[in-house]
């Protein structure tokens, strides 16, 4: 049986990654052969994942992947959809006390990588710590029903969906652009990650008090950093906030990547205001940007750019899909992304931490990865050259509204490279 790929992945054939690493450092060593004991009982439940890409004329299709998944000690990733991976969109390494889970973005997003994470997580610990009682609510297990909603490759409709949107803002023609973040992937050896934990209840204690969120907070703190570094710039700042649009989908269950870009825009004529202001603008502006019916638009130009590329080649569908991809990222000084507290069943209390990594050349410069871990949030502040002039800056700003943090040493990172 071979299932239909959403068309997003063509932009692959551009050059273009898109790959998430998501790093999860442990209390303790890992463990490579509990690991494998641990991927292979936790593979049947998410068949969905277990594929890899047939061509066939001018399209690609998925078909199921019988070989073993590719689990490496090493901290560095397999290339993707390679004889390296065994041909999967997903694969496994780890060094020390951290595992990597490395995925093809193109195949999934964060959210619908996280239930397969804390069966991972779960049964690993289970096998290593089987004194321990996890609770298990919210944990996918193998033997469950799995809903066709889950497993379907193409969870769009076939035909545009109605819609009375409010419309988005669109971004400025000229935005502020980092220029010490060099583009491409020729620059990955200086990508590098800061990590800072700051207490969830000061943060929210702040960002509730003025109508935000954490997101709109770490926006808001980042583009004062920003903005105070560089006092000669008066173009617009751009923050792309990652936003998913499943409740307007109708499928929270959709296993397939559903994320968008929406701009916050901070004009010139803020750059005076405070935290708390900048916090309140933000949340304002991601309301009304993530709007039920303004995400219907993004489920029609996704069907109407499937639709599009029906009778052009390979070839075409590679530069036109890649093209759509960079345009629906949009120009953007920096980017965050929150997934959203998580409920882990005592499994964090093996937990130090968890970073996940993006690919950064399609970001603005700085991208920015919030989770939540116990009493702290924990945020990975990934740029494309070592400097911690922002990160430093970024600090001194929470310490002037009255929020601590801790900070973990930098480190370099790198994405998987994939292979079409």
């Amino acid at each position: 049986m071979q299932y239909k790929v959403d068309h997003l992945l063509y932009a692959a054939g551009a050059g273009i990654r898109n790959t998430i690493r998501t790093g999860i450092t442990l209390t303790e060593p890992v463990d490579g052969s509990v690991l494998r004991e641990t991927v292979d009982i936790i593979s049947s439940r998410f068949p969905y994942f277990m594929v890899r890409l047939k061509r066939e004329g001018e399209e690609l299709f998925y078909v199921p992947n019988n070989e073993p998944i590719v689990i490496t000690n090493d901290e560095h990733p397999v290339k993707l959809n390679s004889e390296e991976s065994n041909y999967h969109l997903i694969s496994f390494s780890y060094k020390d006390n951290t595992l990597f889970v490395d995925t093809s973005h193109f195949l999934t997003d964060g959210v619908a990588q996280f239930p397969l994470v804390k069966l991972l997580l779960y049964t690993y610990l289970h096998i290593r710590h089987p004194e321990e009682e996890f609770d298990t609510e919210g944990i996918p297990m193998p033997g469950d029903f799995i809903h066709p909603d889950e497993a379907s490759h193409d969870p769009y409709p076939d035909e545009p969906v109605e819609v009375m949107a409010l419309g988005r803002t669109k971004r400025p023609e000229k935005v502020f652009k980092l220029e010490d973040q060099p583009q491409g992937y020729d620059h990955m050896d200086d990508w590098t990650s800061y990590f800072l934990r700051i207490p969830q209840k000061e943060m929210m204690s702040y960002a509730s008090g003025v109508d935000g969120s954490p997101a709109s907070f770490i926006a808001s703190v980042l583009y004062r950093a920003i903005i105070d570094l560089h006092p000669e710039n008066h173009l617009p700042v751009v923050c792309g906030m990652q936003h998913q649009f499943r409740k307007a989908l109708g499928n929270f269950r959709s296993h397939s990547s559903h994320v968008i870009i929406i701009p916050i825009i901070y004009p010139d004529w803020v750059r005076e205001k405070d935290v708390s202001f900048l916090n309140t603008l933000g949340r304002g502006a991601v309301i009304l940007a993530s709007d039920d019916e303004n995400d219907k638009l993004d489920i029609n130009h996704h069907i109407e750019n499937a639709n599009k590329i029906q009778d052009m080649t390979f070839e075409q569908k590679c530069e036109f899909i890649a093209e759509k991809v960079i345009n629906g990222i949009g120009e953007n000084t920096f980017e965050i992304s929150y997934v959203g507290r998580v409920m882990w069943g005592g499994l964090d209390k093996y937990i130090k931490r968890f970073s996940p990594v993006i690919d950064v050349t399609l970001s603005g410069g700085i991208s920015v990865e919030i989770f939540s871990l116990g009493e702290y949030f924990e945020l990975n502040i990934m740029q494309r050259k070592e400097d911690d002039r922002y990160v430093k800056r970024f600090k001194e700003i929470l310490a002037e509204n009255g929020i601590s943090c801790l900070e973990d040493p930098k480190e370099h990172f790198e994405v998987p490279e994939f292979e079409l």
